[in-house]
């Protein structure tokens, strides 16, 4: 019977099978070579390069304009200049030949405007009354990159893609006005035109500020955007469903801007000759299946009675809770088949029992996990209970301490899970450093520098309190005089950072290289001295990714610095 059924499955199913999937799978393979194959990404990269080529020369160039002495002659004293000498700054300054179309605007605060094209003098109020104007305004050492479907300039309304940066006097430090440098949308467009399918350029909110097509400029592209940024590389590939239709995504993200490319080909157009292939494919291998079925019916009837018993002892043994083992009987093969169930049946019983084993220590493991949170809850309980008879007692210090013990004991139970706004983190931080005071007195001062619109930033519950505690334990509580710790948080380029510094004992040079060692170290050893640093920068890593962390960084006697580097998640408010 098994030479029989060798046979059969050999020469009718595994043979056509080896020799179907050869003649018709490397076709298949060539095709996809073709069709998904690195040439698509090596034509992305290269578009990507060239528009990096012209971000990087339009910074440059925006940089050697705002450093240039006369510029700063001509905006401190825009009236002295003839025009003559100011067609002589321009043909000089702004006279340089691209590989783009460019224009630059430069402008003081008080309407002066001067343009390397003519431009009529109401631009002004345009572009005063512009929001990256008003931005720039608040952040005058902020460059930013700007998208509009109009230009400045009279001559010339197409979309352009400008870099606006304020221009400071190098000897005084002060901002005398702005430069804005522009280059055509077409020039970026050029790029993309040469890439299949649909091709977008688009910025960091998912706008469309690039495309051949330009009736697509200004259109929003945050949902393909959200599935780059899920993948987590610069450059890549990836299969999204749009409206009941699929698509391959190339992207490709520009390292000057973290723009992404984004290019559009419907999946049937790439694969259509790969599924035709399938389809024969699957075709051929159904009608070696069919004349197998029949073969094998054929070969089976022939085998089947001695196998009518087996099945009929099999299906006695269903309800009997697997205690009902099977009598030899029948050829040598259906023995064998007999004496293999019966083992089966051992194995299976053996397996429920240690299931079941299993089972009650889980169950044993999550009633300890259970009755092991009942000590912070009675803890907190019981503080609280003190807490309100210190008061009713008018000793209200005590029960402000108390009050701010429980607050922290309440944070550390983990009702809200890992995550908490930056807003709680500074009043676990308040309560913490109000606790110490007990200690320290007045000899311990710390104070905030932390915009509001960052206070509801999304960050890791108690991420704070082990680098204030090293600061008053190692830095501030061996000086001689107060100790000052500052908590400082601003946004840069999309990220969360957090700076905490002090003005203690500082680390010395070995201490902080091997500290710094330490942090770059996947090892997860205990070192009792920086347990609470390494702690913090693994569970940053752990959440958000390993570009993520804390940097340490102290002059001895001077005091020391930590930043904490996250991303920028904003926590709705209620949510």
């Amino acid at each position: 019977m098994k030479n029989k059924i060798f046979f059969s499955i050999l020469v009718f199913l595994i043979i056509p099978f080896l020799l179907s999937f050869y003649i018709f799978d490397k076709p298949l393979e060539h095709a996809i070579e073709r069709r998904i194959g690195s040439s698509t990404q090596e034509a992305l990269v290269l578009a990507g390069m060239n528009m990096e080529t012209i971000l990087e020369d339009m910074f440059k160039s925006t940089i050697d304009i705002s450093a240039n002495p006369d510029i700063a002659r001509l905006l401190k004293n825009p009236g002295t200049f003839s025009e003559y000498e100011s067609q002589q700054v321009k043909a000089r300054l702004m006279g340089t030949r691209y590989n783009y179309t460019a224009f630059e605007a430069i402008m003081d605060f008080h309407g002066f405007l001067f343009t390397s094209r003519y431009t009529e003098n109401d631009m002004v109020k345009e572009i005063q009354a512009s929001d990256w104007y008003k931005e720039l305004m608040i952040h005058p050492n902020k460059s930013i990159w700007v998208f509009d479907k109009t230009n400045y300039t009279f001559a010339y309304k197409q979309p352009i893609i400008s870099l606006a940066k304020t221009i400071m006097d190098v000897q005084t430090g002060r901002h005398l006005g702005l430069i804005l440098f522009s280059a055509a949308e077409e020039d970026f467009g050029k790029n993309l035109s040469k890439l299949e399918g649909d091709v977008y350029l688009v910025d960091s909110t998912g706008t469309v500020i690039s495309s051949p097509d330009k009736s697509k400029l200004g259109q929003i592209k945050s949902e393909e955007l959200e599935a780059v940024r899920a993948a987590q590389k610069p450059s890549g590939q990836l299969v999204v469903n749009q409206a009941g239709k699929s698509y391959i995504i190339n992207y490709y993200t520009l390292s000057q801007t973290g723009w992404v490319i984004l290019q559009f080909n419907p999946y049937n157009k790439v694969f259509k000759e790969i599924l035709d292939i399938r389809k024969g494919n699957i075709i051929t291998a159904a009608v070696i299946f069919a004349i197998f079925i029949v073969i094998s019916l054929f070969i089976s009837y022939s085998i089947s009675k001695p196998l009518v018993l087996l099945g009929k002892k099999m299906r006695e043994a269903e309800n009997k809770q697997f205690n009902n083992e099977l009598s030899m009987t029948g050829p040598r093969e259906i023995s064998v088949l007999i004496a293999s169930y019966n083992q089966m049946l051992g194995q299976i019983k053996e397996l429920l029992k240690r299931v079941k084993e299993e089972y009650r220590q889980k169950e044993n493991m999550r009633f300890r996990a259970l009755q092991a949170q009942i000590k912070p809850h009675f803890i907190l309980n019981v503080l609280n209970n003190i807490k309100w008879m210190a008061y009713i007692r008018n000793d209200h210090e005590v029960g402000q301490m108390l009050s701010r013990l429980a607050g922290i004991i309440e944070g550390s139970i983990g009702k809200k899970g890992s995550f908490v706004t930056l807003r709680q983190e500074i009043a676990y931080v308040e309560d913490y450093v109000a606790l110490m005071k007990m200690k320290y007195n007045e000899k311990v001062t710390i104070e905030y520098d932390i915009p509001d619109d960052l206070m509801d930033a999304e960050v890791i519950k108690f991420m704070l309190q082990p680098i204030i505690e090293n600061s008053i334990r190692h830095g501030i509580e061996p000086l001689q005089g107060k100790g000052y710790i500052r908590i400082q948080a601003k946004c840069v380029q999309g990220e969360l950072r957090i700076i905490v510094t002090d003005n203690g004992m500082g680390i010395q040079e070995v201490k902080l290289d091997q500290i710094r060692r330490w942090l770059s170290e996947e090892s997860d050893q205990e070192k009792a001295e920086s347990i609470g640093v390494k702690n913090v920068h693994d569970r940053i890593r752990f959440q958000y990714g390993k570009q993520y962390g804390i940097t340490l960084d102290s002059v001895p006697g001077q005091g020391a610095t930590v930043e904490y580097i996250l991303p920028r998640k904003m926590v709705a408010v209620g949510g």
